[in-house]
């Protein structure tokens, strides 16, 4: 299991002495087992510190973190190389294939996802490798709906469902899918369409297929010419290459919403116009009902943390790289943290009588509220830029410390920090110093 995996490597990985005990192999694996738990940003940055050329697996394992992400532009050279690398076994290179052309189909990159495709079909039938030839058989239909070739999309998807038989297996669950979609695309006014659609976002839901639910609301959008599904798929996808996707595909139809109004939980309905007792503007902190929320501080960054994606759940550790950004994920003492902030949201939720909070299944966790609570989200610049903008007006071009910062924005020194992070991130900010000396400036 990963996290048991990543509990066993990360005394090695991440040991403060001098002496570093983990291989470069080790470190790989501890990458791998971090990006299965949801920490994608920290897999990479040990990733990135490996040789690829030496460790070939390591390649694969960037692409990996790339996908959740839909950065699929990213995976491709990646994969490539992974592909083309003389070290790795073949039956291992078909699992780069297969990865290669279903991030080329998503790039809408066809023509060269067909050459893919050809390849995969063509070695796990030499070698009969039926798993292998069935993904390929539903790479090849994912590619024919997404380039509206329906007749060969039919026949794919016929040969799919022949192929893996009358067994309850994700690869028939993704047959049915890709049957739906193209129905939607073909004849989307046929009520039988619409009723197909519906079946497929409640099984996706079962099955936790995310991704899946979210692209229901895509083609619906598409379909129905219905800009409420458009709106939330929009606001509710955190991935701005998904987002450049949906603005060039529904350009001339709909413009990007500024906001959506959410209701924590409606992913598995459709959106509905519920009167809203509490509307949370998660840009300002102000509620329509009188509650004020403090921008910066926990229960307004965690409300904000779980509205980043309207259809995927976090796990712990992406939960905790969220909530707090500046830390490594400790498979030991990580969860205390979370739950501790986890249970300081709740009393403040049972303190202000709202009938909001988070739930966990299966290691999953969801924010989930009663009706007539709505959390604004805004693709406005998040609050954390508003508050180094303030930090500008106030210090301009000279230095300033976190206590002076935390004074004029009246943060704890902890949210403080949060929001200095940020900026050094994505380098708004520069360090001098080091220590009780250290000073901050913003960029020329």
């Amino acid at each position: 299991a990963p996290q048991l995996g990543a509990k066993l490597l990360h005394s090695y990985v991440r040991s403060t002495g001098r002496q570093q005990l983990a291989s470069s192999a080790e470190k790989a694996e501890y990458a791998a087992c971090l990006v299965r738990i949801g920490s994608e940003a920290e897999a990479l940055e040990i990733l990135e510190g490996i040789d690829g050329r030496e460790f070939p697996q390591v390649l694969l394992f960037r692409a990996f973190a790339l996908v959740p992400q839909w950065n699929y532009r990213a995976s491709i050279p990646l994969l490539e190389s992974f592909i083309d690398h003389a070290r790795v076994p073949d039956e291992i290179r078909l699992v780069g294939v297969a990865n290669l052309a279903a991030a080329l189909i998503a790039d809408k990159r066809l023509p060269e996802a067909e050459v893919q495709i050809k390849s995969l079909l063509s070695r796990a039938k030499e070698n009969h490798l039926k798993l292998p030839y069935g993904i390929g058989l539903e790479l090849s239909a994912r590619s024919a709906v997404a380039g509206h070739d329906w007749a060969r999309a039919e026949k794919r998807i016929d040969e799919v469902e022949r192929h893996f038989g009358d067994s309850d297996d994700i690869h028939l669950f993704f047959a049915r899918k890709w049957r739906c979609f193209l129905q939607m695309e073909k004849d989307p006014k046929v009520p039988a369409t619409a009723l197909a659609l519906e079946a497929l976002r409640k099984e996706a839901v079962g099955r936790e297929e995310w991704e899946t639910v979210r692209e229901c609301d895509r083609y619906e959008a598409a379909a129905k010419d219905d800009r409420r599904f458009f709106d939330r798929v929009y606001v509710g996808t955190p991935h701005p290459i998904y987002r450049e996707f949906l603005a060039t595909d529904f350009q001339g139809r709909f413009a990007p919403p500024q906001f959506y109004d959410w209701r924590p939980g409606e992913v598995a309905s459709l959106p509905a116009d519920v009167k809203a007792v509490h509307r949370i503007d998660l840009k300002t902190g102000d509620s329509d009902g009188g509650l004020r929320l403090k921008p910066g501080q926990h229960c307004h960054r965690l409300l904000t943390v779980f509205s980043l994606d309207f259809y995927r759940p976090l796990r712990m550790a992406s939960l905790h790289s969220r909530l707090f950004p500046s830390e490594y994920f400790n498979p030991v003492s990580s969860p205390n943290r979370v739950h501790n902030a986890l249970f300081r949201f709740r009393e403040w939720a049972r303190s202000q009588k709202l009938s909001i909070g988070v739930h966990e299944i299966d290691g999953y966790y969801r924010l989930l509220a009663k009706p007539g609570i709505v959390l604004r989200c805004s693709l406005a610049p998040p609050q954390g830029n508003a508050l180094l903008e303030k930090l500008r007006r106030r210090f301009g071009a000279a230095a300033f410390t976190t206590r002076d910062a935390a004074d004029t924005l009246a943060l704890s020194r902890s949210s403080t920090q949060r929001v200095l992070d940020e900026g050094l991130k994505v380098k708004t900010l520069a360090k001098e110093g080091n220590g009780r000396a250290t000073r901050l400036k913003f960029a020329a």
